[in-house]
């Protein structure tokens, strides 16, 4: 009777014992899935200095680039420039062969001779018509000669006068020739147009150059380096921001300790499409000041700032403060509906443990900070985000 008693009880403990196994893991797995507090990130708003820009790049410029070449074709003879030659207006930068030009020049030369030779054949012609004529119009006159005698004098003084005439334009025509070959010599002596700096050369002595179909270029001579520009490629979508006389900054990775200022002297209305994306080119204007006997030269490739609007003192937040929504389902927060247009901006700070909406009046914004212009007051602790709890 004692031995049915205990292995009645010892059933029951087992049975306990099963049930406490299954209530602890219950337990345990409610409790290790139970939601973890939000803690939320937040940031101060600060007052500070701001300025809206826009973020290009470009090409450093000489402002007026002019390329020397030659009109007739040749062999180069000799040559003045190099790279970075200095020049003045009028120097000699090279020569072409001149055998050619020389030979046509005394061919035009013999040719006028020619012609002058036949106008003083057709003046004696002249001459003799006109004499011919006066004596038959005096034996006309005493009826010692026919009419018809006379008529042919006349008709030969009207034809060596024509002739005569015929000569001089040959003579005019040929003069033109002479000043054309002239001419044509005086191209072999190639001389700078302008005061400036070699940044080109093309060619080299001995090489033939043909312009039959294009003038080809000797060298190419940036007028004035002290005054530059960059040609700034903007994007459509920024174009509308730039303005003639704004401020720019920008540098290039050959100093880069050093900053670079000018202004915005001309915005380009021809658009410039490639891939689907359309730009306009911006040109800035800057003095190219020589620090520590260096300067910007042509073809830098330039990061560009324009600065669109600057503002100082004004209060601000982090951009992730305009960003940030509650979420939904964690910790009984509801969902913030996203604002819509005509709406005012929004951000949030922390009510206890629950974000509070502060609608604001935002200004201008740097890409990582934006201006409140009203709604929140400097050292108010914004909410920017949430830490969620890793497992």
């Amino acid at each position: 009777m004692a031995q049915k008693r205990y292995k009645k009880l010892k059933g029951r403990l087992f049975f306990l014992a099963v049930i406490g196994i299954i209530a602890g893991g219950i337990w345990y797995y409610l409790d290790s899935n139970r939601e973890s507090p939000l803690k939320f990130l937040t940031a101060p708003a600060t007052k500070g200095n701001m300025r809206s820009v826009i973020l290009a790049t470009g090409k450093v410029q000489a402002v007026s680039m002019v390329s020397v070449g030659t009109q007739i074709s040749g062999t180069l003879k000799s040559l003045y420039a190099d790279f970075n030659s200095v020049v003045k207006k009028g120097d000699l930068i090279a020569v072409i062969d001149s055998a050619t030009q020389e030979a046509d020049l005394a061919q035009a030369d013999a040719s006028l001779r020619a012609v002058e030779a036949d106008v003083a054949e057709a003046r004696a012609n002249v001459k003799l018509a006109e004499q011919k004529v006066r004596r038959s119009r005096e034996l006309y006159g005493r009826d010692l000669i026919a009419r018809s005698e006379l008529d042919v004098d006349e008709t030969s003084l009207l034809t060596a006068r024509a002739r005569l005439t015929s000569a001089e334009a040959r003579v005019a025509a040929q003069e033109a020739s002479v000043e054309r070959a002239r001419l044509q010599l005086g191209y072999t002596r190639i001389y700078s147009p302008v005061d400036g700096v070699v940044v080109t050369r093309n060619v080299d002595v001995g090489q033939t150059m043909a312009a039959s179909f294009n003038t080809p270029t000797i060298v190419e001579i940036a007028e004035d380096l002290s005054r530059m520009q960059v040609e700034v490629n903007i994007d459509e979508a920024d174009i509308g921001s730039v303005r003639d006389g704004q401020r720019v900054e920008f540098n290039v990775d050959a100093f880069p300790d050093r900053g670079f200022e000018g202004t915005v002297s001309q915005i380009r209305l021809s658009p410039a499409s490639e891939n689907n994306v359309i730009s306009y080119t911006a040109i800035v204007s800057f003095i190219n000041e020589r620090v520590d006997g260096q300067n910007l030269i042509p073809g830098m490739t330039a990061n560009v700032t324009l600065i669109v609007e600057e503002k100082s003192g004004v209060v601000m937040v982090p951009n992730a403060a305009l960003r940030f929504r509650p979420l939904a389902g964690r910790g009984g927060l509801p969902m913030q509906p996203e604002r819509t247009e005509g709406k005012s901006p929004t951000v949030y700070r922390l009510d206890g443990e629950t974000p509070a909406a502060i609608e604001v009046e935002r200004g201008i914004t740097d890409g990582i900070n934006t201006e409140i212009i009203s709604g929140l007051d400097t050292g108010t602790e914004i909410i920017i985000g949430i830490d969620m709890p890793h497992d």
